[in-house]
């Protein structure tokens, strides 16, 4: 019990630390993506964060099979650096013990990452839509691109804005075309922002700083108005729905369903807590490594059977979705092969791929040539 919990240890810590290192990446590049939608309208700024904290939930279940899959081979490789694997071996730990120890920790992300794959990531991603269409009929001024006319909800209203701060809620150079209290008129304002009303629920545009025309130019009852501040009240849009993806669609929506996608979407959330298991398997036989060779030296050959592997299981969810292969076949070949692949390296006697090939032979054909 105590090397299953000091292995165990040794491998969440590293994986702790891969999957910190892979969220940031993932999460800083996503916020530049909604900060530049949200300056040009596409995404309101007051979600950009709570549709941040949802992507970190599908990134998490994206990222949690390859950071263990990584944490498993630097930890191992550590402690194959260290001589720390040569002394389990002669405690009489070796390595059916030390794949047993790590597909146990292997299993139990497993569970995690089906509670992730089937309920908590679809739900992220609806919710993450529900939140866009709430934006988008929140007012009239969502939607408003700088630099560019945008009429409102009703059509009743024209508004220009020079410049936006979305963090911020402010605008510069406002120009708004349309009626306000029964009378046709025009403001133009060199500042305003956004005031949300919590006790009304209303929102509001307060201008600073310009000037209302009211009337017809040349008629006697056009007024200009000069004003220091200016408020009118938003008026709210029809929610309209946006277009769903099938990562959206929950778990139940797919069991049973004859549609190909479906189908596929369903066995793509199946397996990834089916490569959880594999990956933790096969970095068992692919860390070890000689006290020369260092903790690193195999992460190149990792990433790389990584890569193969997760592009295949997309592979397999095309075809599926083609119907270019047998739903009962689907993407389970994959994980079969993987399958094959670790039991073939666990092998203690396997013939290596260079003492495979008939090199001897090429050097005596060479030599008698010459």
């Amino acid at each position: 019990m105590i090397i299953h919990r000091y292995i165990s240890r040794e491998v969440l810590t590293s994986l702790g630390a891969v999957i910190m290192v892979l969220m940031l990446i993932f999460i800083s590049n996503r916020f530049v993506r909604f900060l530049s939608q949200a300056v040009s309208g596409e995404v309101h700024s007051d979600i950009i964060f709570h549709l941040l904290s949802l992507k970190m939930l599908t990134y998490f279940s994206l990222m949690l099979p390859l950071s263990l899959f990584l944490g498993i081979l630097l930890a191992l490789g550590r402690m194959y650096r260290d001589s720390e694997i040569v002394a389990l071996s002669a405690s009489g730990v070796g390595n059916k013990q030390l794949l047993k120890i790590v597909v146990s920790v292997g299993l139990v992300l497993g569970i995690v990452e089906g509670a992730f794959s089937l309920y908590i990531t679809p739900w992220a991603e609806e919710k993450g839509y529900q939140l866009q269409e709430e934006a988008q009929a929140r007012s009239d001024m969502t939607g408003i691109r700088p630099g560019q006319f945008s009429e409102g909800a009703s059509g009743e209203k024209i508004y220009f804005v020079e410049r936006m701060n979305p963090l911020a809620h402010t605008m510069e150079n406002i120009f708004v075309e349309g009626k306000q209290q029964g009378r046709k008129g025009i403001i133009s304002s060199a500042e305003g922002e956004q005031f949300f009303n919590k006790e009304t629920g209303d929102r509001f545009l307060v201008l600073k700083n310009g000037y209302r025309y009211e009337g017809e130019p040349g008629q006697p009852e056009f007024r200009i108005t000069e004003f220091r501040e200016y408020a009118f009240r938003i008026k709210e849009r029809d929610v309209k729905q946006l277009k769903r993806k099938r990562d959206a669609l929950p778990t139940s929506a797919l069991w049973g369903s004859s549609d190909k996608r479906d189908i596929g979407q369903l066995q793509w959330r199946l397996s990834l807590p089916i490569s959880i298991v594999l990956l933790a398997a096969l970095a068992v036989p692919l860390s070890r490594t000689t006290p020369r060779q260092g903790k690193y030296s195999k992460l190149f050959v990792g990433i790389l059977l990584y890569i193969v592997y997760m592009n295949l299981l997309g592979m397999g969810q095309a075809w599926i979705e083609k119907d270019k292969i047998p739903v009962l076949i689907g993407m389970w070949w994959v994980h079969l092969l993987m399958l094959g692949i670790i039991y073939y390296m666990m092998l203690e006697h396997r013939p290596s791929i260079m003492a495979m090939l008939p090199i001897q032979k090429i050097k005596n054909m060479i030599r008698f040539k010459k």
